[in-house]
């Protein structure tokens, strides 16, 4: 199963990327979206998003 990257900002964008992860769903792929984990992450902001980047497969 293929990862996608779903890049954007977080409100004024939030339609699109949310149509973005619905066209990967379909494909049955996975969507990786910072925006939908909840919760708290210790590690430093562009750390965490590097390594979540470096999981996936294709970006958008």
């Amino acid at each position: 199963m293929l990862r996608v990257f779903i890049s954007s900002t977080a409100e004024d964008l939030k339609a699109w990327r949310l149509a973005a992860r619905d066209v990967v769903l379909d494909l049955q792929w996975h969507p990786e979206l910072l925006n939908e984990h909840g919760g708290a992450d210790t590690r430093p902001t562009v750390a965490m998003c590097r390594e979540r980047l470096a999981s996936c497969d294709l970006v958008v």
